[in-house]
């Protein structure tokens, strides 16, 4: 015969044996919430800042449109991460007022030490000059002096040649 018990629940063993992991649960996500400081603090603090380098980047971008530039840019075939000698061919609608020099960066898409920059000096009809190329995929960006334009495009790995043409930034394709 089963023995009755008479007492109430909250004087058993068994409902208080049974609300300790939960319990526990609760002041370990407490605990663990204070340790780790309270919320995460922002990245980015700037976002002033952030929209006027857009912006820049967005006229630098429609300035190239507008001059209807494009580039052919050819690297040598020496033995990736040394040094290479680059040749850019730069066409576009003021091609008689081209710069005397231009700037082309390589930059790798997430390790900054391995970007590199070289001025490219004109020779004629080309831009000539040498860089140091890292093995990998790099995001190319060719500008003036000046920074009043610039060509971007993408270089994946052993490629040699690439060609990069401005493309119209608000899909206007007004010329």
């Amino acid at each position: 015969m089963v023995e009755k018990n008479n007492e109430p629940w909250y004087r058993q063993f068994w409902p208080w044996f049974l609300m300790i992991p939960p319990a526990a649960a609760v002041i370990g996500g407490f605990a663990t919430a204070f340790v780790a400081g309270g919320p995460p603090s922002l990245v980015v603090d700037d976002y002033g800042q952030i929209a006027m380098a857009t912006e820049a980047r967005a006229a630098r971008d429609a300035k190239a449109v507008e001059l209807s530039l494009s580039a052919d840019l050819q690297l040598s075939d020496a033995a990736t991460g040394a040094m290479q000698s680059m040749r850019v061919r730069l066409e576009g609608r003021e091609a008689g007022s081209s710069p005397s020099r231009i700037k082309v960066r390589l930059i790798h898409p997430t390790i900054e030490r391995l970007d590199r920059n070289a001025f490219l000096e004109r020779s004629g009809a080309e831009y000539r000059g040498s860089i140091e190329r890292p093995p990998g995929r790099y995001y190319v960006q060719i500008e003036d002096d000046a920074g009043s334009w610039r060509l971007t495009g993408e270089l994946p790995a052993n490629l040699e040649q690439l060609a990069l043409t401005a493309d119209d930034p608000d899909g206007s394709g007004n010329e």
